[in-house]
């Protein structure tokens, strides 16, 4: 089967929703799981927070809009047999977690950039008590 007939098949399988759906919350766990941010966290720290915890609210959607980013990724391409695969064995399985893990931390930052604006994170820091006052 041609490279691009099993590029088109990795969103429509189902253990494949189901392994980036654990994969996405397990990001989403270990962002929210983090030290809470302080005045002095970058914003952009802030919007991944923001970010992970919309991911743990709303993981299918979640699980649907970032398909496409896995399947930029060079590690997907390369291993696109495994992801469609249901029956690999543990090991493979938990390579491709830690793969799908990485996949993940590598985009997250520009979608958390597109999908939180600035004024979701000057709000997210005036809520929390976290903006410094004017010098």
């Amino acid at each position: 089967m041609s490279a691009t007939l099993l590029l088109a098949k990795y969103p429509q399988q189902a253990h494949v929703r189901e392994r980036n759906l654990v994969a996405l919350l397990s990001w989403a766990a270990a962002r929210t799981k983090e030290a809470a941010p302080t005045a002095d966290t970058p914003d952009a720290a802030i919007r991944l927070r923001i970010f992970a915890e919309r991911i743990l609210s709303q993981v299918d959607l979640y699980v649907q809009r970032t398909m496409a980013y896995c399947l930029q990724d060079q590690r997907t391409l390369n291993n696109i047999r495994q992801y469609l695969n249901p029956f690999n064995d543990d090991a493979t399985e938990d390579s491709l977690a830690v793969e799908l893990a990485a996949i993940i931390s590598d985009f997250a930052p520009a979608l958390a950039e597109i999908e939180v604006p600035d004024a979701q994170v000057a709000a997210w820091k005036t809520d929390r008590g976290l903006t410094q006052p004017p010098a």
